[in-house]
Formats: structure tokens, C-alpha cells, sequence
């Protein structure tokens, strides 16, 4: 009866330890798989960044050429005796100038 009481015992461990080995292979193969979609979300990151740079260079690179024209119309308007309504003109074409750049301003200040 201590012999059977025994190879009950033995087959009740060898359950629990089959049981801890198909645990331990399924966790492996999870990890495994977050690996791999942990190394695909770092590449789609990256990707991002990138983009997000390209981004913000570009659009300081328009500020910078429109801040360029408005401070041109400024000089042509102060340096050439024009008529009027030429004046009133660039004077308009100035402020839809200035309102792109502060649109630009706060594209660059949103990507940050």
C-alpha cells in the first residue's frame, strides 16, 4: 500500500511538472512574439521621428522665406515713391504674409 501511496504521488508530480513545462513553452513563445512586435513598434517610432523632423524643418524653412519676402515689400515700399493704391497693396500682401508666418510659428510650436 506504501508502494501504491507513492507511484500516485510520483504521477501527481510528474502532472504538476508537465503542466509548469507547457506553461513555461507558452510564456516562452509570448515573449518571444512581444519581441518581435516591440522591434516592429520601435521601427514605426523611428519612422515618426523622422517624419516629425522633416517635418519641422520644412516648416521653419517656409517662415524664414516668407519672413524673407515680407521684410523685401517692407524695403520696396519704403524705398520707391509708388502711388497709393500700389502701396495699400503690398501693405495687404505684407499682412497675409505675417499672418502665414505666425501659422507657421504655431505649426513649429505644436510639432515640438
Amino acid at each position: 500500500m506504501n508502494l501504491a501511496a507513492r507511484d500516485k504521488n510520483i504521477d501527481v508530480l510528474r502532472q504538476v511538472l508537465e503542466e509548469r513545462k507547457s506553461f513555461l513553452i507558452d510564456k516562452t513563445r509570448e515573449i518571444k512574439q512581444v519581441n518581435k512586435e516591440n522591434t516592429w513598434m520601435m521601427s514605426v517610432a523611428e519612422d515618426y521621428y523622422k517624419y516629425h523632423s522633416i517635418i519641422k524643418k520644412q516648416k521653419m524653412e517656409q517662415a524664414a522665406a516668407l519672413e524673407l519676402i515680407s521684410k523685401y515689400i517692407s524695403e520696396i515700399s519704403g524705398n520707391v515713391g509708388q502711388s497709393e493704391e500700389i502701396l495699400a497693396q503690398s501693405k495687404i500682401q505684407q499682412q497675409e504674409l505675417q499672418t502665414q508666418i505666425e501659422r507657421l510659428r504655431d505649426d513649429i510650436e505644436n510639432l515640438l
